[in-house]
């Protein structure tokens, strides 16, 4: 395990979206990210938030899933690499939200999943943290195997 992370407050922010359940709908990131940082502009807000995953993807931390309309699939290395968010994603000024933008094959989200690393830089993030920071813990088995 690394003994120090640096992070930028929007990665922290990505990261900590991710605490609860390990994963995220990048729609609703989105959404999160523009109430944490009001003042930024919808277009910056992605523009962050590509940048941002990548620099958290290329250090083993997340990586994305595409969300099809009732299965997953996890985006394969190819397409990460030639695909942008702002190719995927728009704000809608009229609705005041983002949404997916039409293309082939279908989509209906982007499911951003944290790795073992991503939760290890949780952990060093709480630990580095002066205020209370979340981590990430598995949840406990209700023990209905139904």
């Amino acid at each position: 395990m690394r003994r120090k992370i640096k992070t930028t407050p929007f990665q922290r922010e990505i990261l900590w979206a991710l605490a609860n359940d390990g994963r995220e709908s990048l729609l609703a990131l989105l959404k999160n990210l523009a109430l944490k940082f009001p003042t930024d502009l919808p277009n910056s807000t992605l523009q962050k938030t590509e940048r941002d995953i990548g620099v958290l993807e290329r250090h083993g931390l997340l990586y994305l899933i595409w969300q099809l309309d009732n299965r997953e699939r996890e985006m394969l290395w190819t397409e990460r690499n030639t695909i942008q968010l702002k190719d995927l994603f728009r704000w809608n000024e009229k609705n005041g939200q983002w949404e997916v933008q039409p293309r082939e094959p279908p989509f209906v989200d982007l499911i951003v999943q944290l790795t073992r690393g991503g939760v290890e830089a949780l952990d060093l993030i709480a630990a580095q943290s002066t205020e209370p920071a979340p981590v990430w813990r598995p949840k406990e088995d209700s023990g209905n195997d139904d």
